[in-house]
C-alpha cells in the first residue's frame, strides 16, 4: 500500500470513528439540519436537474430531499448501478416509494423501469463522502465510483457532510474528483476548488 493509501486510510477511519460516536437522534436532528440549510440555498433553488444519494446508515439522512425536489418541479435522479460497465449512471424518479428499490451494497437506487438522464444535463450533485476538506478534497470509501461520476458532470458538486467529517487535510491524487461547497449542519462550506 502507498504512503497516500495509507494516509487516507488513517483519516477514513478517524474519520468513521468519529461518525459512530453520533447517536441516532443526532443523526436524525443532523440530517433536518441539512436539508434546511441546503434548500435555502440559491444553488439549490436555481438547478433544475439534481442527483441525490441514497443515504447509508453512517451518511446524513437526507432522504427526505427527493420528495422535497419533486415537489419543487427539479428533475431528480439518484445513482444507478450499471453491472456491464462497473459504473454508476443517473436515473430519474417521479415516486421514492414505487421508484427506488435495494441494489447493489444495499443502496436504494432507481428500477430499471426509471429513464436515464445524460449526465451533462444535472445541475446540481449531492455528493456523499468519509471525509471532506475546506480545500474541496473528498475521501470516499476506496471504490473511486463518485470520482467518476463527478468527472463526468459540469454540475456544482455539494459534499454533504456530519460537521464531524471535516478535517483539514485529505491526500489528493490525480483521480480523485473535488466538490464546490459543503453543506453540514451547521456551516455551508464554499470550498477553493474553483481557484484550483
Amino acid at each position: 500500500m502507498s504512503s497516500i493509501a495509507q494516509e487516507k486510510q488513517r483519516v477514513r477511519m478517524k474519520a468513521w470513528d468519529a461518525v459512530s460516536q453520533i447517536t441516532h437522534g443526532e443523526r436524525i436532528a443532523n440530517g433536518s439540519q441539512i436539508q434546511d440549510r441546503l434548500t435555502g440555498t440559491a444553488v439549490w433553488q436555481n438547478a433544475s436537474a439534481v442527483l441525490i444519494f441514497a443515504p447509508l446508515p453512517d451518511e446524513p439522512d437526507i432522504a427526505e430531499l427527493c420528495q422535497k425536489s419533486i415537489n419543487a418541479g427539479k428533475t431528480t435522479c439518484l445513482p444507478r448501478y450499471l453491472p456491464a460497465k462497473n459504473n454508476y449512471e443517473a436515473a430519474v424518479i417521479h415516486d421514492p416509494a414505487r421508484d427506488l428499490i435495494p441494489a447493489k451494497f444495499g443502496i436504494l437506487e432507481p428500477s430499471l423501469d426509471c429513464e436515464a438522464l445524460p449526465s451533462m444535463q444535472l445541475d446540481l450533485v449531492l455528493v456523499p463522502g468519509v471525509a471532506f476538506a475546506p480545500s474541496g478534497t473528498r475521501l470516499g470509501r476506496g471504490k473511486g465510483f463518485y470520482d467518476r461520476i463527478l468527472g463526468s458532470v459540469s454540475a456544482q458538486k455539494i459534499g454533504v457532510a456530519f460537521d464531524q467529517q471535516i478535517v483539514m487535510n485529505i491526500p489528493f491524487e490525480e483521480h480523485d474528483q473535488r466538490v464546490d461547497a459543503i453543506v453540514t449542519p451547521t456551516r455551508w462550506i464554499e470550498t477553493m476548488r474553483r481557484s484550483a
